[in-house]
């Protein structure tokens, strides 16, 4: 049976007073929104509670591997507050590490997050040292970072390296033991980026380290509409198991990406591939639909 999930479309916004326009502009005002729902289409999202069918995307294996950026959780767990957010204290920075080889370019972007001193606003190009702490290494030593203000620190042009996909950026020092570092300012955490973090803590308290540490929490995702998609943590009970590629029967949860601090997901059953009609063309990848068919 087809999930029955709330529709969200343009006609949810057109304002009152178009039922009191003149019949030529009622009907003109009809004609467009017809033109726009056609090439646009509607939006269905599942919302807590209703059931959704999504394609597995990949079984994270560690609590960092479920953040969107282990580098800003980081400095919310040691401190970093909204007044800091709203006071331009908490930065974004980063620098590049040539001499780690990566698969496909030279070098390693180290990127992190630097909560500055009372009275210092992040400004783009700043160059400062910092005393770090990992947030996660698994693209190399301190991939991504937390720092703390250590003091200024002058760049001169040696101290740049160019690269033809990143463009010119600081240079990373050698690593010592302390996690002092040097880092170029690239801006700002904005109000959003920390809110959201603080909902992705909220949501991914709710999942115990046992289950994932057991492969019990995959990460999901299915087409909300013609040129949208989202993204759930669903939680497998026990015995069910599944691989990338799987398509899943949920019960849906908040999504991942927002502000919602509700339970994640629950999987219902393993279901079959749907047919065509099920998926959509977004970005050229095929993604399954959220009120897709779902067949065991």
């Amino acid at each position: 049976m087809r999930s029955r999930l709330p529709v969200r479309c343009a006609v949810a916004a057109l304002p009152k007073r178009i039922a009191g326009c003149r019949a030529g502009w009622r009907a003109a005002l009809v004609t467009l929104l017809v033109a726009t729902l056609g090439a646009t289409g509607c939006a269905w999202t599942p919302a807590p509670g209703n059931r959704a069918v999504v394609e597995v995307l990949r079984i994270p294996r560690s609590r960092v591997a479920l953040q969107k950026s282990p580098s800003l959780r980081l400095a919310i767990a040691h401190g970093a507050s909204r007044d800091d957010v709203a006071a331009d204290r908490l930065a974004r920075a980063g620098c590049e590490d040539e001499s780690v080889q990566g698969a496909y370019r030279r070098g390693l972007r180290r990127f992190g997050h630097v909560l500055l001193p009372n009275g210092m606003r992040a400004v783009r190009g700043t160059t400062i040292e910092i005393d770090a702490i990992v947030a996660d290494d698994a693209d190399g030593p301190f991939a991504r970072f937390f720092g703390r203000y250590r003091g200024a620190f002058p760049a001169r042009p040696q101290d740049y390296v160019t690269d033809r996909i990143t463009g010119t950026t600081l240079r990373c020092t050698p690593l010592d033991a302390s996690g002092r570092m040097r880092v170029e300012i690239h801006g700002s955490v904005s109000y959003w980026d920390y809110e959201f973090a603080v909902a992705e803590a909220a949501r991914h308290a709710q999942l115990t380290d046992a289950q994932i540490d057991q492969g019990r929490v995959v990460l999901a995702h299915c087409a909300t509409g013609v040129e949208s998609w989202a993204q759930w943590l669903v939680r497998l009970p026990a015995g069910l198991s599944v691989a990338r590629g799987d398509f899943l029967e949920i019960e849906a949860g908040d999504a991942e990406g927002g502000a919602g601090k509700g339970a994640p997901s629950r999987a219902i059953r393993k279901v079959a591939r749907p047919g065509p009609d099920g998926f959509r063309r977004i970005h050229g990848a095929e993604r399954v639909r959220c009120d897709a068919l779902g067949q065991p």
